[in-house]
């Protein structure tokens, strides 16, 4: 077999479409977010407030305003990254270019979209608690150790729609 053909093998193989097409996904849906991101501003608002409402439920001295989070005196500003809305662009894209039926693409997106945004709610609830008794080590668990999570997560969540929508044997 030459290098042409083994190149051609690669192309031409189901493993090589479906990363082309998520790869596709996820730049078409990175670009819709750069030109509606005016429009979901409202995001970051909306998730400061039901993270300060939970944090109140725990009975901690939390108020939400515009989208920082006060919590017994530490201070959280919710920014784009802080919604999950990323998170969910690249599963759903993962789900979408999956080889299955519009059928259980849309029980994935259905079901995988809601969790993750439950998973990121958690996320912040476990670095709100963080800021608070452990300030120093704040910046480490929110941007290494949350950051390795969120990619675990999608990709369990993923793995879970497969193994039991798609019913692929893993």
């Amino acid at each position: 077999m030459t290098r042409g053909d083994r190149y051609g093998d690669l192309l031409n193989s189901e493993a090589f479409k479906l990363l082309s097409l998520f790869l596709l996904l996820v730049l078409i849906f990175s670009a819709l977010y750069i030109l509606f991101r005016g429009s979901i501003a409202f995001l970051n608002d909306l998730t400061a407030i039901v993270l300060g409402f939970i944090l109140s439920i725990f009975g901690l001295d939390a108020a939400a305003s515009g989208s920082a989070v006060r919590v017994n005196g530490f201070g959280m500003e919710i920014v784009d990254e802080c919604t999950g809305i990323f998170e969910m662009l690249v599963y759903a894209a993962a789900v979408l270019a999956f080889p299955t039926s519009r059928n259980k693409k849309a029980i994935g997106l259905a079901f995988g979209i809601p969790l993750l945004g439950l998973l990121n709610m958690v996320r912040l609830i476990c670095l709100a608690f963080v800021g608070m008794y452990y300030p120093e080590s704040f910046e480490f668990v929110h941007l290494y150790l949350w950051q390795v999570t969120l990619i675990l997560l999608i990709v369990i969540v993923l793995s879970i729609w497969i193994l039991r929508v798609v019913k692929v044997e893993g």
